[in-house]
């Protein structure tokens, strides 16, 4: 995977979480763009985060060739359900 393109979803403004995709099947959420820090040859993702408010509880370092897919998460919600509409 291309480290620019993560670097990119990393700095972009508002921040987006994202799901980090890897080849043996693993999966990696970034919630905050504080909880990931991106090289040329080693992406770092802060992992067992429940929350953007909690500290990490260890981290996990990726090389950036085992990265097969990258997938938008839905934004962090304000614990409000949304209403049907015509209820």
């Amino acid at each position: 995977m291309d480290v620019d393109a993560i670097r990119h979803l990393v700095r972009r403004q508002p921040f987006e979480p994202f799901r980090l995709y890897v080849s043996d099947g693993t999966r990696y959420d970034v919630l905050h763009h504080d909880f990931v820090f991106v090289m040329r040859h080693r992406i770092t993702v802060a992992i067992g985060v429940p929350a953007v408010e909690d500290i990490p509880l260890k981290s996990v370092d990726i090389d950036p060739l085992h990265i097969t897919q990258i997938e938008a998460l839905a934004a962090p919600s304000n614990g409000r359900k949304k209403r049907r509409k015509g209820k």
